[in-house]
């Protein structure tokens, strides 16, 4: 997902995911997350909560961090094992 996508998905994130929905970094998300750790820590999360001032952006509790992370939701995307 692009930052350009905006328009098409009415610039709210809520459109995109569910609380409790599990997600994973897209290639975006591992540009900003260029160190390895960083990606190790953040390979799988759950959506736990929508920012009120910014739509677009997700509350995300990663599995490897303790502290939940704000991202705008072009950094994340579905994980596609929907079982885990």
């Amino acid at each position: 997902m692009k930052p350009e996508d905006l328009e098409v998905l009415g610039k709210n994130a809520k459109n995109i995911f569910k609380k409790g929905d599990k997600v994973v970094l897209s290639v975006h998300g591992y540009k900003i997350f260029y160190n390895k750790k960083q990606r190790q820590r953040r390979q799988i999360g759950t959506v736990i909560g929508f920012s009120r001032r910014h739509p677009h952006c997700v509350i995300v509790q990663w599995n490897g961090l303790k502290q939940p992370e704000t991202l705008a939701f072009w950094f994340i995307e579905l994980s596609g094992d929907e079982d885990e």
